[in-house]
């Protein structure tokens, strides 16, 4: 006997979306929308900059990032990272890469495990020179922290570019700020401060920036292959033209 199964179609009615902005600062995104929930994401997406340049291309299955994403530095168009979602998780193995296009490293987000380039890897073994109690020492040269994770969108302007507070514009408030952090063992980034200050409103919108541009998940800083605290200053320059 020959049995037959109906089979229903498995693709879902969605419509297109296209969202623009111009202030704070111009971008597009596209993508589409189940007809039956309109907060539901379902196909691919895209996001560009000025000059319709690409900074994110990626797909979504049922409200979830799903498949190949790729997140591009703006302006250059350089690939910042690319690599898998499954179920709205990063999975398998990602490539990071340099503003210049160069390869940074790999990260294996389902084994939580580091590739770096031989070139890389063969300089963890270089030493520095530092200087304690009026003795120079030879140490294990520093690995600084590699971005593994969260959400790259976060580089890529928006609520991450620095606006200049109208507060501190008509004060005439200009001048250097620096906030310091602490990137920890566990690859958290903490401790977020005004080491220098100039003006409260400079102050605060330098911190704001830091906080959500590095608030992400990084893989800890290294010395000797072992996970350590790492000190970051971040500065800000404040100019009135």
């Amino acid at each position: 006997m020959l049995g037959v199964f109906p089979f229903a179609g498995l693709a879902q009615a969605t419509r297109a979306v296209t969202i623009k902005r111009e202030q704070p600062e111009y971008f597009t995104e596209s993508y589409s929308v189940l007809l039956t929930d309109s907060r539901t994401r379902h196909g691919a997406y895209a996001k560009n900059v000025l000059l319709n340049r690409a900074v994110v291309r990626g797909y979504y299955h049922n409200g979830q990032k799903d498949s190949v994403w790729t997140f591009y530095y703006a302006p250059s168009g350089q690939v910042q990272s690319r690599g898998r979602y499954r179920a709205g998780q990063k999975a398998g193995i990602w490539e990071y890469r340099q503003p210049d296009g160069a390869l940074a490293y790999h990260y294996d987000h389902t084994r939580n495990a580091l590739d770096m380039p031989s070139a890389l890897l063969a300089a963890d073994t270089v030493t520095r020179v530092v200087e304690q109690n009026g003795q120079r020492q030879r140490r294990p040269r520093i690995r600084p922290a590699l971005f593994v994770g969260g959400d790259e969108t976060r580089w890529l302007g928006g609520d991450g570019r620095v606006r200049f507070p109208n507060a501190a514009l008509k004060r005439q408030a200009s001048g250097l700020v620096l906030i310091e952090f602490i990137i920890d063992e566990q690859g958290n980034a903490t401790g977020f401060r005004v080491a220098q200050g100039q003006d409260p409103a400079l102050d605060q919108e330098a911190l704001r920036v830091t906080r959500h541009v590095f608030d992400n998940q990084w893989l800890p800083a290294t010395e000797a292959g072992k996970p350590v605290r790492l000190v970051y200053k971040v500065p800000f320059t404040f100019r009135i033209n």
